[in-house]
């Protein structure tokens, strides 16, 4: 048959894709070996307890981000509102690492980025306007 796109269809070839073939059996490499459980634990205290020393080192270097608050007004609401929804956005990472898979995760950070985003901006506004206000 011509035009039809099969070619060589009959006879013998037919015949022989059609033959039974072997099952493929897979040998799958062993697991690789993870660190004793209290190792692990030693190195999570280890990271957890550089976060304090780098908060500390951020807020002298920053300020006190409450410092502001203050003078901002009601500008102020919308900063306590922006670091709630990154507290949120941190939380849903912690998830992830735990529970969630990373299709979960992606449609709950896409829920929270359009909210954080817009009212970053808006906080963010607010204290600049606050700092040049000051000066």
């Amino acid at each position: 048959r011509r035009g039809c796109g099969v070619s060589g269809a009959s006879g013998v070839g037919a015949e022989l894709q059609r033959a039974y073939k072997e099952e493929i059996e897979h040998v799958f490499r062993a697991p690789e070996r993870r660190p004793h459980v209290t190792v692990s634990l030693v190195c999570s205290a280890l990271v957890a307890a550089l976060l304090l020393p780098l908060l500390v080192t951020w807020l002298r270097i920053a300020g006190s981000p409450w410092s502001s608050l203050r003078a901002l007004g009601v500008g102020s609401m919308t900063v306590l509102v922006f670091v709630a929804l990154l507290g949120a956005v941190v939380a849903l990472l912690v998830l992830f690492w735990f529970r969630l898979q990373l299709g979960e995760t992606l449609l709950y950070l896409s829920a929270l980025a359009v909210p954080t985003c817009l009212v970053g901006h808006r906080a963010l506004r607010a204290v600049a306007a606050a700092r040049v206000a000051s000066s």
